[in-house]
């Protein structure tokens, strides 16, 4: 079991809307923090003022600017607890966990395909920003619609290259973002992270492709550091048979030749 981090106290600097419905919070955070993060880990927030919310909320890492210690996350107000997090003001503070989990590795490849769908395009933001420095990273960003696209200036400054797809043809490749893709050279490496027929569709593509492939796991969490077992996801062992990880501790970012995707 992964020790219990600490909470941090992060003062909330800025909120604002970013598009698709999506609320990004910039939080100031402790250099300590800056240092342990990497592309694909998350936070885990406590809701504010909500005694009935007991469970944390995890959020995965937008964007990082450890220069200045500003941890950039993008909320999306579906339920209850995250649309009282969207909806703080500036100058309050948010108790959080993390960062947690595990994130992508980019190895030694020089050419990456950052496939982001719906709420799974923020995390491709951070991972474009690390891996561009060492590498071309082409980003295919999936949407329901035009309505739904957000932080399209960040990745354009960030990615190499920039694939906007939508379901709806409203903006860019009509269909979704890895069909956007059909045309581009394999890279070496693909990281995903979006629904779960996006993962599926990501991963039966590298595996017919041979392609190193690392997929983001959305995921129902409790503790958020592998206590409680309630993210657990079947991986396939060297064994060949079908064993059980935490997305919150072993994850949530998993090689995709090993996780089970149900």
């Amino acid at each position: 079991m992964t020790a219990a981090l600490p909470p941090i106290s992060a003062a909330l600097l800025s909120s604002r809307p970013i598009g698709g419905g999506m609320v990004e919070l910039c939080l100031e955070v402790p250099d300590s923090f800056c240092r342990a993060a990497a592309p694909g880990m998350f936070v885990h927030l406590k809701v504010p003022d909500a005694p009935q919310h007991l469970l944390r909320r995890p959020i995965s890492i937008m964007d990082l600017e450890p220069e200045d210690n500003l941890l950039i996350l993008g909320v999306q107000p579906k339920g209850e607890g995250t649309r009282l997090i969207a909806s703080l003001g500036e100058g309050r503070t948010i108790d959080l966990l993390g960062p947690l989990g595990n994130g992508f590795s980019l190895g030694e490849a020089k050419t990456v395909w950052a496939i982001g769908g719906g709420v799974g395009v923020a995390p491709m933001l951070y991972a474009c920003r690390e891996f561009s420095k060492a590498a071309r990273v082409t980003a295919s960003l999936g949407f329901r619609s035009r309505e739904m696209i957000f932080a399209e200036r960040d990745f354009r400054e960030s990615a190499f290259r920039l694939v906007i797809a939508t379901d709806d043809g409203s903006a860019g490749f009509c269909g979704n973002a890895l069909a956007a893709l059909s045309s581009h050279p394999l890279p070496d490496l693909i990281i995903a992270c979006g629904p779960l027929p996006m993962l599926r569709a990501v991963q039966e593509f590298a595996f017919v492709h041979s392609v190193p492939c690392q997929l983001s796991l959305e995921q129902h969490m409790g503790c958020g550091y592998g206590a409680c077992l309630t993210c657990s996801c079947k991986t396939a062992g060297h064994d060949g048979a079908e064993h059980y990880a935490r997305v919150c501790a072993d994850g949530p970012v998993f090689d995709a030749r090993k996780v089970v995707l149900e």
